[in-house]
Order: structure tokens, then C-alpha cells, then sequence
């Protein structure tokens, strides 16, 4: 299970990359994280419109997915807007109350080069890991 999961403004978080591995399906997501949340910090409100913060996704034991455009969508990094690209703005995130399914649909990217998709996972875990996005993207990992 995702720990405080009712806890992150998910319809305002995004997707900006993933890779599906042998048995497991790993997200790079960057969260809105509500006040609430035991990782939410202060931050500048005349320069973001919420604490947002970079997380691993971590889905293993994958039984079945559909919707998944590709195997993997590489991270990119915007130089000009200092922030990774987006893949996606979640506009569904439905974990079934069993854990153990996953629906995500998003929306609202236009720099990606596929339209929206429609995702439907089933899977023996799921787990949301805080994390710098830069340094995997930046030595290659």
C-alpha cells in the first residue's frame, strides 16, 4: 500500500517518465502533497502553487497491464524550465481498497509525444518511495 495516500492531491501530480522491468513497473512521479502529509514542507508561494514533491511509483509483482504506451518513457529535463518534461498530469489515480489494482488515466501534456492514455494494473505491490529525481536521471540509472 502507498502510506497517506488520501494524503496526496493526485488529480495535480504528474507523471514525467517510467520503466517496466521483469516484474515490476517503476513511475517517475512528482506528487502534490497535502498539508497534512507527514513529507509536506513550507514553500515559496510566489514561486509554486503547492509543495510538490519527486517520487519513485513502485509497482512489483505485476500479474497484468493495459494501456502502457511503451516499455519505458525516459526522463527529460526542460533546461529552460528547470523541471522535467511531462508525460502526464494524472487525472484519475484509483487504487482498489484490496492494493492490489491500479487505474491511472491522464491528460493535459502537450509536449508528449503520445496522447493521453488509460491505465489498468494488477500487481502483487505497490509502494511510494521520496526521491530526487535528478540524480538517477543525471548518472544514468
Amino acid at each position: 500500500m502507498i502510506e497517506h495516500h488520501e494524503k496526496i492531491w493526485w488529480q495535480d501530480s504528474w507523471i514525467h517518465g517510467w520503466r517496466r522491468e521483469a516484474g515490476r513497473l517503476t513511475f517517475f512521479v512528482e506528487v502534490h502533497l497535502m498539508k497534512d502529509h507527514p513529507a509536506f514542507e513550507p514553500f515559496d508561494k510566489k514561486k509554486y502553487f503547492a509543495c510538490y514533491k519527486t517520487a519513485l511509483l513502485r509497482v512489483s509483482g505485476l500479474e497484468a497491464i493495459r494501456g502502457l504506451p511503451q516499455d519505458s518513457h525516459s526522463l527529460t529535463w526542460d533546461e529552460e524550465m528547470e523541471e522535467f518534461e511531462d508525460v502526464g498530469e494524472i487525472q484519475v489515480f484509483d487504487l482498489d481498497p484490496s492494493g492490489r489494482a491500479l487505474h491511472i488515466e491522464t491528460g493535459n501534456a502537450p509536449r508528449c509525444p503520445y496522447p493521453d492514455f488509460d491505465l489498468w494494473i494488477e500487481f502483487g505491490a505497490i509502494e511510494l518511495v521520496f526521491e530526487d529525481l535528478e540524480r538517477p536521471f543525471r548518472s544514468g540509472t
